[in-house]
């Protein structure tokens, strides 16, 4: 009922795995707050059966991250998932300088990079859910929809190869059957 896999360390690799997502949290955690480069994490040959998350508060997604404060992640590759169902949000990656309730006060964080490769990964269902909280007040109604947002000097990198939401390829942002929200630094690359 919490996150699946926290990832705030270097050379992890997860595979093989079966997973059904329940209330809270993420499938994959990226940061909640801990700042530090992350780097060579592989995960592969995952089937996750449902993402039972209705409700989206900051950290929520099968891939999220949460006011990384510094965080950064080199070289993170998710290869051939499969994702039965709707889904809250695939990605759900916040790269800004905001508190959590664990991170550390700092001041005059230097924002990291986020490197990420999805390959062959396929969600039957389509984003669906709520936005609820004081960060998402001015979103009640609105479709749910994967995010990007980073701000400053922080960078976000997402290279898609043989992704498909809702039975369509990923060719391009306007693919997302709700959008895509970009904010800061994005970079997209679609592969076929």
């Amino acid at each position: 009922n919490d996150d699946v896999f926290t990832l705030y360390r270097s050379e992890v690799s997860i595979k093989n795995l079966v997973i059904w997502k329940q209330m809270n949290a993420s499938v994959f955690q990226l940061g909640y707050g801990y700042d530090g480069v992350r780097q060579n994490i592989s995960i592969s040959h995952v089937d996750i059966l449902r993402d039972e998350t209705c409700a989206q508060v900051m950290a929520r997604g099968i891939v999220s991250m949460a006011a990384s404060k510094g965080n950064s992640f080199k070289n993170f590759r998710i290869e051939n998932m499969t994702v039965q169902g709707d889904i809250l949000n695939l990605l759900a990656l916040d790269n800004l300088n905001v508190d959590t309730p664990w991170s550390a006060q700092k001041k005059d964080v230097k924002l990291g990079e986020i490197d990420l490769l999805l390959k062959n990964v396929t969600v039957t269902g389509t984003e669906k859910g709520q936005w609820w909280g004081k960060q998402f007040e001015d979103r009640k109604g609105q479709p749910m929809r994967s995010r990007l947002r980073t701000e400053k000097e922080g960078r976000i990198t997402v290279n898609f190869e043989h992704v498909s939401l809702n039975g369509k390829t990923l060719k391009s942002e306007d693919d997302f059957p709700n959008g895509l929200e970009k904010c800061g630094n994005v970079k997209l690359v679609f592969e076929p």
